[in-house]
């Protein structure tokens, strides 16, 4: 099987985007991603439109940071995400407001199945 990689998940957020989740919303979200390889990314949510930056860019509303290796699994369901974060392998800062930012996106492996990456 193939190995999933950083940029390929970054890159799914913009077929994931769910932009009439996002209408009247503004977010933003940084993905403080550590390891060899890793890449941090930020996501901007505003009135409906979707901007990815490939830096930690603005003031986050949330921000989760994790090992490469953690966030892949997270992200193709290979690790749950509440036993992440229990575990502390994944740490977020507000996380309250984590739910918000999840509705306006639609599931990594879900748009893989259904042929949309």
């Amino acid at each position: 099987m193939e190995q999933t990689t950083i940029q390929e998940l970054i890159n799914s957020y913009k077929v994931r985007f769910l932009p009439e989740k996002a209408a009247g919303k503004n977010f933003t979200m940084h993905f403080d991603i550590q390891g060899e390889g890793a890449q941090p990314f930020s996501i901007q949510v505003k009135d409906g439109a979707f901007t990815l930056s490939e830096t930690l860019e603005g003031d986050a509303d949330c921000k989760m940071t994790a090992d490469i290796d953690d966030y892949i699994k997270i992200e193709t369901g290979k690790m749950s995400p509440t036993v992440a974060v229990f575990s502390g392998k994944v740490k977020v800062s507000n996380a309250l407001k984590l739910p918000e930012f999840l509705q306006m996106f639609r599931g990594f492996v879900s748009v893989k199945k259904e042929g949309l990456l």
